[in-house]
């Protein structure tokens, strides 16, 4: 159920955390798939096929990044115009580079087209980020924030790779979302590669379903959702190879605080 910080591991879905410690700040619930990490913990319960055994009773973990201001953020801050809105980008083919600032409306990719952010912040209002078919996502040194209207779901054969931003405000950040964004992001595709920095969705649920393996090739990723939900038969990598990466830890994660956590 929403709200109740619960991590759902479903089908034979798999999360192969071999480095990073596993959190939930209430249950576990593991159903015909699987969790393996270096340590798994849950502050009421834990049910299931977990590798280790689930440790319960634990201790709640704040929110790593509540002094993160992001309600007076300049991409945000604006609400978009009629005119903002009409020029969303939504392609089906080509090669285009998207500069960073606010996307009014959202990017939607299908067919063949390719979308390539340049490195910067980048900030999604009143829309989806939508790559589906066999289009493609990707950058470098950036970070995606959603409004909480909009959301992103990665769909079919799209191939994603992004890594976080490396230095500034949001550095070791590679998608976030606002406080009060309740909503469902979704990775079903086939080809999600890299998702290299921090996945921060405070209030919101992370949905990973499909076949395919998602972040496997990220030198690291954390993280950080109010729910996470694993269906179908995905397989979830959580790395924790810090060193390989020039996209840097931010404080209170990483190899001093686990990888993947649920939130209050």
């Amino acid at each position: 159920d929403r709200g109740k910080q619960l991590l759902h591991v479903k089908d034979s879905s798999r999360m192969n955390a071999p480095s990073c410690m596993v959190h939930s700040n209430r249950d576990i619930e593991v159903q015909g798939g699987s969790i393996s990490a270096a340590a798994v913990q849950a502050v009421t319960s834990a049910r299931g096929y977990i590798s280790p055994s689930a440790n319960t009773g634990a201790a709640p973990i704040d929110d790593p990044f509540s002094g993160l201001d992001l309600e007076s953020e300049v991409g945000f801050a604006v609400l978009c115009s009629a005119v903002e809105l009409s020029n969303r980008i939504k392609v089906t083919s080509g090669v285009h580079y998207v500069r960073p600032g606010r996307h009014c409306g959202g990017i939607e990719a299908k067919g063949t087209a390719r979308i390539v952010l340049e490195p910067g912040d980048h900030f999604f209002l009143s829309g989806h980020l939508v790559i589906e078919e066999t289009a493609r996502l990707e950058g470098q040194d950036v970070v995606l924030f959603f409004d909480a209207a909009s959301r992103f779901e990665f769909k079919d054969e799209a191939r994603v790779n992004l890594d976080g931003r490396r230095s500034g405000a949001y550095a070791g950040i590679v998608m976030g979302s606002m406080r009060r964004n309740q909503q469902n992001f979704i990775i079903s595709a086939d080809h999600v590669e890299s998702l290299l920095g921090v996945i921060y969705v405070p209030a919101a649920r992370l949905t990973v379903e499909g076949t395919a393996d998602v972040a496997r090739d990220s030198a690291w990723t954390v993280i950080v959702a109010n729910e996470v939900l694993l269906k179908g038969s995905p397989s979830l990598f959580i790395n924790a190879n810090y060193d390989a990466s020039n996209v840097p830890v931010p404080a209170g994660v990483g190899p001093r605080a686990g990888g993947s956590r649920l939130i209050q």
